[in-house]
């Protein structure tokens, strides 16, 4: 069973944002369905809308959904 999407912060959606435009490499921590985390270090691409879930683009195409997401460390 899919997690109803949460909205995120204002503040981390801008956050989020200027790391897309800046094109910038940080440390995110993501909730995992089991429970558990997992540490990424990826470079931001976009920020995007899919079907009323907003998602963290990487370099390489994965999509992480917003609410999943724990921490941000600008790395």
């Amino acid at each position: 069973m899919k997690v109803p999407y949460q909205p995120v912060s204002c503040e981390l959606y801008d956050q989020l944002t200027d790391y897309a435009v800046l094109r910038r490499a940080v440390k995110i921590i993501i909730s995992l369905p089991d429970g558990g985390s997992e540490e990424l270090q990826v470079q931001v691409k976009d920020i995007i809308t899919r079907n009323k879930e907003e998602f963290l683009i990487t370099e390489n195409d994965r999509a992480i959904r917003l609410d999943q997401i724990r921490s941000v460390m600008q790395g």
